[in-house]
C-alpha cells in the first residue's frame, strides 16, 4: 500500500487557529472603523470650510462692486416672504471662480425632501440677518462692510440648523437680534437656528474679511458670567456687529 509522504500533506488550520485569526481581524476592524469614520468627518469638514472661505471671498468681491453693501436675504420663514432670486447665496455665485457648493457634505436635513413652512431646503448656509439692512433703527446701517466696527470678527454666514420645527431649516438667514432675554436660554436659541455641532462638535463660520473658521459655539457666542435679563453681556459674540469681538 502506498503511503503519502508527510511533505506532500497539505497543511490545515485547526478550528482554534481559525477562531484566533477571525478574532484578530474583528479587533482590527473595530480599531480601524472609528478612525476611518473620523477621517471622513474631517474630510467633510475641510470641504465645507473651503466652501465657506469661497463664500467669504465672494462676499467681499460682491461688496466691492456694490459700494461695500452686502447682499440681502431671499427665503421666507415664519410667514414672511422675500424673492428667492434675491437670496444672498445665489447672488454671490458670479463672484467666485468655482461654483459654490450649496449643500454641506455633512448636511443630512430631512427638509431637503420634506417641506417645512411650505418650502424645501435650498442651501446649507444662512446669513446673519443683522447684516441684511432690513432691521429698523441703527442696525439698518450694518449692511455695509465699511460701517462695521470689526469685519474680521463679524460672522456673515453660518451652517443652518438641520432639524425642522423652528421654521429655520428652509430659510437662508438667522436672527441673532432675537438672542436676548434670559441668559440661561440663549444657547438654546442659537442651537435652534445654527447647526453648532455639524463637524466634530464644531461648525464652520464665514467672516467679512475673506476668511472662514471651524469653531465651537463658545468661540462665537458665549454669555458672560453674571449676565442678567436686563444686563446683557457676552464673553464672545461674533454675531452682533456692535459688540463683535
Amino acid at each position: 500500500m502506498l503511503r503519502m509522504s508527510p511533505r506532500l500533506q497539505k497543511p490545515a488550520f485547526t478550528l482554534i487557529e481559525l477562531l484566533v485569526v477571525i478574532s484578530i481581524i474583528a479587533l482590527l476592524i473595530g480599531i480601524l472603523l472609528p478612525a476611518l469614520g473620523s477621517a471622513r468627518k474631517t474630510a467633510r469638514m475641510a470641504s465645507c470650510l473651503s466652501n465657506c472661505k469661497q463664500m467669504s471671498i465672494a462676499t467681499v468681491n460682491y461688496a466691492t462692486e456694490h459700494d461695500m453693501d452686502l447682499p440681502t436675504v431671499g427665503f421666507s420663514h415664519g410667514g414672511e416672504t422675500f424673492p428667492e432670486q434675491g437670496s444672498w447665496f445665489f447672488l454671490l455665485e458670479p463672484y467666485v471662480d468655482e461654483k459654490l457648493m450649496y449643500r454641506c457634505p455633512s448636511d443630512d436635513s430631512e427638509s431637503w425632501t420634506t417641506p417645512e413652512a411650505g418650502r424645501l431646503r435650498r442651501v446649507s448656509y444662512a446669513t446673519n440677518f443683522m447684516l441684511s439692512g432690513l432691521i429698523s433703527g441703527g442696525l439698518s446701517n450694518y449692511n455695509n462692510i465699511d460701517r462695521l466696527p470689526r469685519p474680521s470678527n463679524t460672522i456673515y454666514a453660518v451652517e443652518l440648523v438641520e432639524a425642522a420645527g423652528s421654521g429655520f431649516s428652509t430659510t437662508d438667514h438667522i436672527h441673532p437680534e432675537t438672542w436676548f432675554g434670559n441668559p440661561a436660554t440663549m444657547d438654546a436659541r442659537v442651537a435652534a437656528q445654527v447647526e453648532i455641532d455639524q463637524h466634530l462638535d464644531r461648525a464652520n463660520y464665514t467672516y467679512l474679511d475673506g476668511h472662514a473658521a471651524t469653531l465651537a459655539r463658545v468661540d462665537v457666542f458665549e454669555v458672560a458670567p453674571g449676565a442678567t435679563l436686563f444686563n446683557q453681556s457676552f464673553t464672545t459674540n461674533h454675531f452682533w456687529p456692535d459688540v463683535a469681538r
